[in-house]
C-alpha cells in the first residue's frame, strides 16, 4: 500500500501541475481607473443596429468596397424611405451628439449635403448630414472622381452640440423627412453622446491671442494675431491661450501649418471642445523643442489623399533631434495625417482623438524614440492608425499602450517597422477595413532592422485582419510579414493577447523573411474563417507557441507547410491532430522535471524508511 501511495502521490502532482500548463482566459478588472482594453471612454456609443428602428439592418457585411467593412461592428442601419426612423435612450447626461453617417456622394463629386430630422425628447430640428469630406474613388492614392470607381470610405461624423444638457433617459430619434431633396439613403453606424467638459480657464500670466486682434467665429484669418502671440511668447516665456471659439488659419505662407521654431512654448485652448482651429492649414509645425500643445482642437478640410499637404501636427528635425514634445488634449480631424513625427526624443501623444484622416492616425518616424502614444482614440484613419517606422534612422523604446485603434479604412490598426525595445499593451483594436493585419509586424519599407526586445502584450483585437484586394492575399489579426532581405531576429514576445471573431486568420506568419525569435504565449485566438494559425509557404525560421488557447477557425487550428519550425513549449489545449501542421516537439518545462525528480527522491526515502 505504501508503493501505490507514493506513486499514486507522485502522479497527483503530475496532475495537478499539468493542469496549470494549460491556457485559461480571465478577464481583468479595471484597476485605479483604467480600462482593461483601450482608455476610459468620455462618451456613451450607440451601434445603430442595437437601435430601435423600422429601417434595414445590413449586419456583418465583411466584403471590401462595402459600407459595412468600413462601419463599427460591420453593421450599419439603412434608412431609404420617408418617415424612416432609428431611436434610442440616452445612459448618461449630455449635450452632444455625433451621427456617423453616410449619405451620396455628388454625380461628380465633391459631397452634398441632405436633411435629417432630429427628435430630442419633445423637441424636433432639422439637421444636414454631409458627404463633402467622405468617399474616395479609383486606386491608391485615390481621387474624387466617382467615374473611377471602387468607392469607399463613406462614412464621417457628423457633429452637434446643444445649449442645454439633455438627461439620461431622454428618447433621441432620426427620421428621414419627406422633402424633395432627401438623400437616395441614409446609413447610421454609429451615435455617440457626451458630456462637454467645462471650458479649461486662461492660465496666470499668459497672453491671449484675442489681445494680438484675434477674433473668435468671425470667419476671417487669425493667423496673424496667432504667429504675432508666438513671437512675444518665445521672448517673454509665457503660455499662449487660444479662448473658447473657431479661428480660421489660412495664411498662404503658412503651407504646413503655424510654425513653432522656438523652444520652451506652451499652446493651450479652453478644451477640445471648445478651441477650434480650422480650414487646409489648421495645423502646427514644431521645429523647437520643450514644446507642448494643448486642449485644442484642429480641424482640416482634408477631402482626398494629397501627400503635399501637411500633417495636423508635423514635428520634426533635419538637423539633429528635438526633444520633449508633449500633444495633450488634442483633437485631430480630416488631415492628411494626424501627427507625423521625425527624429525626436520623449514625444508625447496622449488623451486625443484622431478621426478621420487621409492617412496615418501618428506615425513614429525617422528616428523617433522614447515616446509613447496613449490613451487616445483613433478611428477612420486613411492609413495605419498608429504606426512605428524606422525609415534610415532606428527608433528605441516607444510605448504603445490603452488606445482605441478602430476600422483604419487602409492598412493597420497598429503597424511595427524596424526598430528596438518598443511596447505595445493594452490596447482595442477593431474592426481592420483592408490591407492590414489588427497589429503588423514588419520589415516592409525598407525599415532598420528589428532588435533589441519588442513586448506585444494585453490587447483584444476583435474582427482584425482584412484582405488584400488586388492580390487577394488574407491577412490575420497579428500579421507578421517579414519580406524576403530583411530578416527579423529581436526577441519578440506576443502574449497574453486576446484575438477574436478574426475575418481569416487568428496569427498570419507571412513572407520569405528569416523569424528567429518570436514567441507567443497565452493568447486566447478564438473564431475565424481559416486557421487559427497559418505559415506562409515560403516562410522561414522559428517560432515558439506556449499555452495559447485556439478555437473556432473553420479550416483548422494550424496550417504550416513551409520550412518555418513551429516548436510548441508546454501542452496546450490547442495539441491535436492536424493533417497541415508542422508542430515539432513537445518540451517539458523545467518545473515539471523538478517535480519529476522530487517525486522520484520522495519515494526513495519512503522505501529506504521501510526497509530499516
Amino acid at each position: 500500500m505504501k508503493k501505490k501511495t507514493g506513486w499514486g502521490l507522485l502522479l497527483a502532482i503530475l496532475f495537478l501541475n499539468s493542469g496549470s500548463l494549460g491556457y485559461a482566459a480571465t478577464e481583468k478588472s479595471s484597476e485605479n481607473g483604467i480600462a482593461e482594453y483601450g482608455p476610459i471612454l468620455a462618451y456613451q456609443q450607440v451601434e445603430a443596429e442595437s437601435c430601435e428602428t423600422n429601417g434595414k439592418i445590413i449586419a456583418d457585411e465583411r466584403a471590401y468596397f462595402t459600407p459595412g467593412s468600413e462601419a463599427s461592428g460591420k453593421s450599419y442601419v439603412r434608412l431609404d424611405q420617408a418617415g424612416q426612423t432609428l431611436s434610442f435612450k440616452t445612459e448618461v447626461d449630455s449635450d452632444s451628439l455625433i451621427i456617423r453617417g453616410s449619405v451620396p456622394d455628388s454625380s461628380t463629386g465633391g459631397g452634398e449635403e441632405h436633411p435629417l430630422i432630429l427628435k430630442i425628447g419633445e423637441n424636433t430640428q432639422t439637421i444636414q448630414l454631409s458627404s463633402k469630406l467622405s468617399w474616395v474613388y479609383g486606386d491608391f492614392p485615390w481621387t474624387n472622381d466617382p467615374a473611377d470607381g471602387r468607392p469607399h470610405n463613406y462614412f464621417d461624423d457628423h457633429i452637434l452640440t446643444f445649449s442645454e444638457i439633455i438627461p439620461a433617459g431622454t428618447e433621441i430619434t432620426l427620421e428621414v423627412p419627406a422633402v424633395k431633396d432627401t438623400a437616395a439613403f441614409y446609413l447610421i453606424d454609429l451615435l455617440d453622446t457626451e458630456l462637454q467638459p467645462a471650458i479649461v480657464p486662461q492660465p496666470e500670466d499668459s497672453l491671449s491671442i484675442t489681445d494680438f486682434g484675434a477674433v473668435a467665429n468671425d470667419g476671417k484669418d487669425d493667423s496673424v494675431a496667432l504667429n504675432e502671440a508666438i513671437a512675444e511668447a518665445a521672448t517673454s516665456q509665457q503660455t499662449v491661450y487660444l479662448p473658447a471659439g473657431t479661428y480660421e488659419i489660412y495664411n498662404p505662407a503658412l503651407v504646413k501649418g503655424i510654425l513653432l521654431t522656438k523652444d520652451n512654448l506652451e499652446i493651450a485652448g479652453a478644451g477640445m471642445w471648445h478651441t477650434r482651429l480650422e480650414t487646409k492649414t489648421a495645423g502646427f509645425y514644431i521645429r523647437g523643442e520643450n514644446i507642448t500643445v494643448r486642449d485644442l482642437a484642429l480641424f482640416g478640410q482634408t477631402d482626398v489623399r494629397r501627400d503635399n499637404e501637411p500633417p495636423g501636427i508635423a514635428v520634426e528635425s533635419d538637423t539633429g533631434q528635438s526633444r520633449n514634445i508633449s500633444l495633450e488634449n488634442l483633437w485631430i480631424e480630416h488631415t492628411k495625417v494626424g501627427v507625423w513625427a521625425n527624429r525626436i526624443d520623449h514625444l508625447k501623444l496622449t488623451n486625443s482623438r484622431v478621426r478621420n484622416v487621409m492617412a496615418d492616425g501618428i506615425n513614429l518616424c525617422r528616428g523617433t524614440s522614447n515616446s509613447e502614444v496613449s490613451y487616445s482614440d483613433f478611428r477612420n484613419t486613411g492609413d495605419d492608425g498608429i504606426a512605428m517606422w524606422s525609415s534610415s534612422l532606428v527608433d528605441q523604446n516607444n510605448k504603445i499602450f490603452h488606445n482605441t485603434v478602430r476600422y483604419p479604412w487602409l492598412a493597420n490598426n497598429i503597424a511595427i517597422y524596424g526598430g528596438e525595445d518598443h511596447e505595445v499593451y493594452g490596447n482595442d483594436l477593431r474592426d481592420t477595413v483592408g490591407m492590414g493585419g489588427g497589429i503588423n509586424i514588419s520589415t516592409r519599407f525598407k525599415p532598420q532592422p528589428f532588435a533589441g526586445s519588442h513586448q506585444i502584450y494585453e490587447n483584444q483585437l476583435l474582427r482584425c485582419g482584412s484582405l488584400e484586394n488586388d492580390t487577394k492575399a488574407e491577412y490575420g489579426a497579428i500579421w507578421v510579414n517579414t519580406e524576403p532581405g530583411f530578416d527579423n531576429a529581436a526577441q519578440i514576445q506576443i502574449k497574453n493577447n486576446k484575438i477574436l471573431d478574426s475575418p481569416y486568420q487568428g496569427i498570419y506568419l507571412f513572407n520569405s523573411g528569416k523569424l528567429t525569435n518570436m514567441t507567443f504565449s497565452g493568447n486566447q485566438i478564438k473564431g475565424g474563417t481559416t486557421y487559427g494559425i497559418e505559415v506562409d509557404p515560403s516562410a522561414q525560421g522559428k517560432v515558439t507557441l506556449t499555452n495559447n488557447e485556439i478555437q473556432e477557425f473553420s479550416e483548422g487550428k494550424f496550417k504550416n507547410e513551409s520550412q518555418l519550425i513551429l516548436t510548441e513549449v508546454f501542452a496546450t489545449k490547442t495539441k491535436g491532430k492536424n493533417s497541415s501542421s508542422k508542430i515539432t516537439g513537445i518540451v517539458l518545462g523545467i518545473g515539471t522535471v523538478g517535480l519529476l525528480i522530487a517525486g522520484g527522491l520522495w519515494i526513495w526515502y519512503r522505501k529506504s524508511r521501510h526497509r530499516k
